[in-house]
């Protein structure tokens, strides 16, 4: 173990130093209902009768839009990498509305209403083309179940298509709505309707699917040739179409005791995984005529949660936490599965064909040939909270069990660097990768740990009463480095075939996002991406709740330091608040018509 290195501090109270003084005061039109931070340091507040904007360090509303009225949380969607919202009111005795909001300027982008919608149900976006997707009821069509689509850089519907339409699409009530591939799909009653969002047009119905019990899923193949319908549900079946014209190309579609889960088109067949309420099944079939390749499925109790795909076959991780390789035969790689523990936190091939896995209790790596471990399994005492980041730097992933903190290299070196004992019934909750080390914390604690395993500090804060949950926010586009599991390890250059592990900067996802759309939003988009140029280097600071000198209130800790070095006066144990830390602004909800700001780039 490495040497510590600690300094701890217990601060209950913490003495007067640095208060930062409020330097806004917005006095809403109306009573407060929500809010919520948006990229490029904007502030949206829905109240009572509409919704407004403040921009960081201005003391002026940008706007104030009242055309819906009130507005909720579930009422605002902000559109990834773009600076719009969508604005839903489905208000009992109004008619239900849609407007796509800049919400730099408060001018409307696209109005459900002028468009005729008296009912809309959904939208999607086409991002690369700036085309909007909206379905549900249509005046101009006097139908229920339309499909339009407009081209929001030249403010012009596309096409408007009556789903009803028993000559276009076959009628019926819908069920469901997906994109797959480019094409819009919706399953009715009576049919499935395939529009094409490139060419704004219907490819094709067919009324000869079985697909009363509900939605269905769909594959296409590569070449856009061929698409498979199935039902993720029990006794489920799956249809070959033509992805052309919509014709049956099985005499008969397969038919499954269970719910199919997972279809993989592969050359040596088309490979299904379906799933009954405790066991599943697996099975091979010929796609050209739908007929069984394997003598018998296999089949197990529980069911398969990993799966990576391999010339010989498959390597699979179970529910129960076993692990084989299902050859392409049908048959299994090893006479006995090996047991690693489950649920898998990652499961990833490394270069030379080794499984490396990180289980809830326990991480290996697998020899798939024969069954054997490259070392001894590592074992975790008493997990409370498995957390996990990539330490892209140094090649190895960073794993706190609530109790140790440990690092990992994917030959199966395991590492224990410390103990980890967070006060206030608290684990670690996120993992932050910094210059001057690695940054655990949760709502009262933080700790830092450099990069060769010395712990620099640790702080803890008594909460003032009830512990709260955080609400510090870095905008829509806060890049977290807290595990959501591994499937982009792949995209790090770590791992192939990786289950998802740690989540893609969404600023540069946001930064694709909005190239797409450069012709359509513009000017706005220049000034938020100018906007995070100048904000990428004040994530500094951590804010944690506690008892202070002048009373409630939070303290703001230097990351790299653990050091207090500021100050906000609440008094208020449970208060409502928001901390954009792209732009340096605390938000405190002081009454339900009043937000205070806070400058804290002092």
């Amino acid at each position: 173990m490495k040497k510590i290195l600690l300094l701890w501090v217990l601060c209950a109270p913490v003495y007067a130093q640095n208060i930062i003084q409020p330097k806004y005061t917005y006095n809403l039109p109306n009573k407060w209902e929500t809010w919520t931070l948006a990229p490029g340091g904007i502030l949206l507040v829905g109240h009572s009768k509409g919704f407004t904007a403040i921009e960081a360090h201005n003391n002026q509303f940008l706007y104030d839009y009242t055309e819906l009225g009130k507005i909720k949380l579930n009422e605002m969607d902000l559109i990834e990498g773009l600076p719009w919202v969508m604005l839903k009111n489905a208000a009992i005795g109004k008619m239900p509305a849609y407007v796509l909001l800049d919400y730099f300027t408060g001018k409307p982008v696209f109005e459900s209403q002028k468009n005729d919608w008296t009912g809309p149900a959904g939208y999607y976006f086409v991002t690369d083309e700036a085309k909007l997707v909206m379905w549900g009821a249509n005046n101009k069509l006097k139908s229920a179940t339309c499909i339009g689509m407009y081209d929001l850089g030249a403010n012009k519907e596309i096409a408007l298509i009556d789903l009803k339409d028993k000559k276009l699409t076959g009628g019926g009530l819908p069920i469901s709505m997906v994109v797959e591939d480019d094409r819009f799909i919706m399953t009715t009653t009576k049919s499935v309707v395939v529009v094409n969002l490139r060419t704004n047009s219907i490819e094709w119905f067919t009324t000869k699917l079985n697909n009363s019990n509900g939605t269905l899923k769909y594959l296409f193949d590569q070449e856009n040739q061929v698409v498979y319908a199935y039902g993720p549900y029990l006794k489920a079946k799956i249809y070959k179409i033509n992805a052309k014209d919509g014709s049956l190309m099985w005499a008969k579609p397969i038919s499954l005791a269970g719910a199919v889960k997972r279809i993989e088109i592969l050359k040596e067949g088309l490979w299904v995984y379906s799933e009954e309420e405790k066991s599943f099944e697996v099975n091979l079939f010929d796609p050209g005529t739908g007929q069984k390749l394997w003598k018998k499925p296999y089949s197990d109790k529980g069911g398969i949660r990993e799966f990576i795909f391999q010339p010989e076959g498959v390597v699979f991780g179970t529910s129960t936490g076993e692990v084989n390789t299902l050859l392409h035969t049908g048959a299994l790689k090893l006479s006995k599965s090996v047991d690693t523990g489950a649920p898998y936190r990652i499961f990833a091939l490394n270069p030379d064909g080794t499984l490396f896995y990180l289980s809830g209790v326990k991480m290996g790596v697998v020899n798939l040939s024969d069954g054997g471990f490259v070392k001894e399994p590592a074992k975790f005492r008493k997990v409370e909270q498995l957390i996990t980041a990539v330490d892209r730097k140094n090649d190895r992933f960073v794993v706190s069990t609530g109790n140790e903190l440990f690092f990992i290299t994917r030959d199966g070196t395991s590492q224990k660097v410390c103990d980890i004992a967070f006060k206030g019934d608290e684990n670690p909750s996120k993992i932050e990768f910094r210059d001057a080390g690695i940054l655990l914390s949760s709502n009262q604690n933080a700790m830092l740990v450099d990069y060769d395993g010395n712990v620099k500090y640790n702080v803890f804060y008594k909460a003032p009463g009830t512990s709260i949950a955080g609400k510090i926010l870095a905008g829509a586009v806060m890049a977290t480095s807290m595990a959501a599991g591994a499937a982009n390890a792949a995209k790090a250059g770590m791992m192939q075939g990786a289950t998802p592990f740690y989540v893609e900067d969404s600023e540069a996802q946001a930064s694709r996002n909005a190239r797409s759309y450069s012709g359509v939003a513009g000017n706005a988009l220049a000034a938020m991406n100018q906007r995070f140029s100048a904000t990428a280097a004040t994530k500094n600071s951590l804010y944690i709740q506690t008892s202070l000198d002048e009373g409630v209130g939070l303290v703001r800790l230097n990351k790299d330091t653990g050091k207090p070095d500021g100050q906000i006066i609440t008094k208020d144990k449970k208060p409502e608040y928001l901390v954009d830390e792209d732009f340096g602004v605390f938000y405190f909800l002081k009454s339900d018509n009043t937000i205070i700001g806070y400058d804290l780039r002092q």
